[in-house]
């Protein structure tokens, strides 16, 4: 964990780490679940793609939209894109024509500004789909920390039902 190693990602990697676990407390609501998960992903997306990488300015990272700088860390990382098989819900929503999203960063990111935008023109409209975004983002920010730590074993993927015991290799394993 060369990583943990450096003082800046230690304290970035203790701020994601901390968002993560109150994200992950379906008690606090999966709404503020989405939130804190996807603040965490953007946290380690400017220390990963502008701090670590240099792939942007700081300027440059400001200006992007949040789904483009989770596109950028998740490409970067080998992490797919595709709206999983494991949420029809979101992925009935994407391929029925209702939503033009291009990949899951841009259905997650949609649905988390549906949540903190009061003028979203979709806001409270997404029923049963806050729960697979919910869980899709956490997957996201898991799939994340341990790309960024060097991981390449096996985990078990909250996307799935599954026995315990029951895992996978990680996406960007070759």
């Amino acid at each position: 964990m060369t990583r943990w190693a450096n003082e800046d990602w230690r304290k970035a990697l203790r701020e994601v780490i901390y968002w993560y676990l109150n994200a992950n407390h379906s008690s606090r609501g999966i709404d503020a679940g989405i939130i804190l998960a996807q603040a965490a992903i953007e946290r380690l997306s400017y220390e990963f793609v502008v701090k670590d990488r240099r792939l942007l300015t700081v300027n440059g990272f400001k200006d992007l939209w949040a789904s483009d700088k989770f596109r950028l860390l998740f490409s970067s990382l080998g992490i797919p894109l595709d709206i999983p098989a494991e949420t029809p819900e979101l992925q009935n929503l994407a391929t029925k024509g209702q939503m033009n999203w291009l990949d899951a960063t841009h259905a997650i990111t949609e649905i988390r500004n549906s949540l903190v935008h009061p003028e979203h023109k979709r806001r409270g409209k997404f029923g049963r789909v806050y729960y697979e975004v919910w869980n899709l983002s956490l997957w996201y920010l898991e799939m994340s920390i341990l790309a960024i730590c060097d991981y390449s074993g096996t985990y078990g993927n909250r996307l799935k039902q599954r026995w315990v015991g029951e895992v996978e290799d990680v996406p960007w394993k070759k």
